[in-house]
């Protein structure tokens, strides 16, 4: 248990904060009381297995801190037993190598020790007519592409596995070889003719693109691979938005269905943490998809179940799916940069002022404009009744000022990113390979 604060370092540390959260009296008052209770820091205790399940929203302009309170998450919730899967656009991820040694894997398209992905490779325990019918929404969807087109990938498909066999063994078909079974679709009308023109032309940019040589393996990863592991997937040579969400959406679906089939579903966790989540969430979409569900939606909702938790991270709040940001219990507000994002994050957060006796609904957006790097609001899952009846202190369960310290990592020396990439080349030459 830490100790008290002297009053010299309260008024101190309170001076610095006060300064920033000038505009708002009522969360500065708020912020000395943590300081003068000597329990400024975030208590990362507080997030147990529960927590990381019901889903953590963590949110902020660039520079404020979202992506170090992913580090220390990230290493709480593996402390715990889960396997973490980080989807990384920035690469930011890497210097956590000297750290967890060979329990972090880093992967990345166009890079050394490669990602490799076959979409069309159902995922362990799941069917071959399943994995078709995923594959075609979300390629579709992914690219925009007319209703035919979902039609003539499941026609492609099913010829390609049917015949995909050799000595008894069965051949995962590859999305080049899609392409080639796309051309000889036959049209029965101008429109199909057209959906496949565009299908084939939007497989054969993807296949010579940047991610061709991470999805044309005939075997690749899947979560299986990844389990009891810190797994990072570097994107940030990917230059397409829409190929980084196909992939992303397509690494989920894997993890997701094969967590609904699995035997040890309520044994095994999983962690997936989304960076730039609106890159692969978005709440744009076109007019007729409005009221769908994305896979990855679905999954944000349902992964629960499964033993799935997400946190998402993103520097753009309303860009994400509303339908992600109401699904999770915890939420994490750091600075933003505008009043509109400022005031539908206080709502969604419950940040309000106290009148008197009472509470009213008049939102505090300003103290969101001027929170320091590392400080943030923070609304805690509660849990259960009976999670509730054993909290200590009352104040755990109000939404609140904290500090969230800095994420202390070693240095990634050559040598030891040199051993990181031989170990895993020699993992790709073994079975372990699904």
């Amino acid at each position: 248990m830490s100790t008290p604060s002297s009053n010299s370092d309260i008024d101190r540390k309170y001076t610095e904060i006060e300064q920033k959260l000038a505009t708002d009296s009522i969360l500065a008052a708020r912020f000395r009381r943590n300081l003068e209770s000597g329990a400024p820091l975030i208590d990362f205790e507080r997030f147990k297995v529960e927590t990381f399940m019901r889903h953590i929203l963590d949110v902020g302009s660039t520079g404020s801190g979202k992506t170090n309170d992913s580090f220390h998450l990230a290493k709480r919730a593996f402390e715990q037993g889960l396997s973490v899967l980080i989807v990384d656009p920035k690469a930011e991820y890497r210097s956590l190598a000297s750290e967890y040694g060979d329990k972090l894997l880093v992967l990345g398209v166009a890079k050394d020790p490669p990602l490799l992905f076959n979409p069309l490779q159902p995922a362990p325990q799941v069917t071959e007519e399943v994995w078709i019918s995923i594959f075609a929404d979300v390629f579709t969807r992914s690219y925009g592409l007319s209703e035919p087109s979902r039609r003539i990938i499941q026609d492609s498909l099913e010829k390609l596995y049917s015949e995909g066999t050799l000595d008894n063994r069965k051949i995962i078909p590859t999305p080049r070889e899609l392409e080639e079974e796309v051309s000889k679709f036959p049209a029965g009308s101008p429109r199909e003719l057209n959906s496949r023109r565009s299908l084939e032309n939007r497989l054969h940019i993807i296949n010579t693109g940047i991610i061709g040589d991470t999805i044309n393996t005939p075997r690749g990863y899947t979560s299986e691979n990844w389990k009891g592991r810190i797994t990072v997937l570097e994107l940030d040579r990917i230059g397409s938005l829409r190929d980084q969400r196909f992939l992303v959406e397509m690494v989920i679906a894997s993890l997701w269905e094969n967590r609904r089939h699995a035997a040890d579903s309520e044994t095994t966790k999983w962690l997936v943490v989304l960076e730039e989540a609106h890159r692969f969430v978005s709440e744009e979409r076109p007019p007729a998809s409005r009221g769908d569900r994305t896979l990855i939606e679905l999954a944000i909702a349902e992964a629960r179940r499964y033993g799935i938790g997400f946190l998402i991270l993103d520097q753009l709040p309303l860009l994400l799916s509303s339908y992600v940001r109401e699904n999770c219990g915890t939420v994490l507000l750091h600075r933003l940069s505008s009043r509109e994002t400022a005031e539908q994050m206080c709502k969604l957060a419950d940040v309000r002022q106290p009148a008197t006796s009472s509470y009213y609904g008049g939102y505090t957006p300003e103290s969101l404009l001027t929170l320091p790097e590392g400080i943030a609001i923070l609304k805690p899952y509660i849990g259960n009744y009976e999670d509730v009846t054993r909290t200590t202190y009352y104040s755990d369960l109000r939404t609140s000022v904290t500090k969230i310290p800095r994420y202390q990592t070693a240095q990634t020396s050559p040598s030891h990113i040199s051993t990181v990439n031989h170990l895993e080349r020699n993992l790709l030459s073994t079975s372990e390979l699904g």
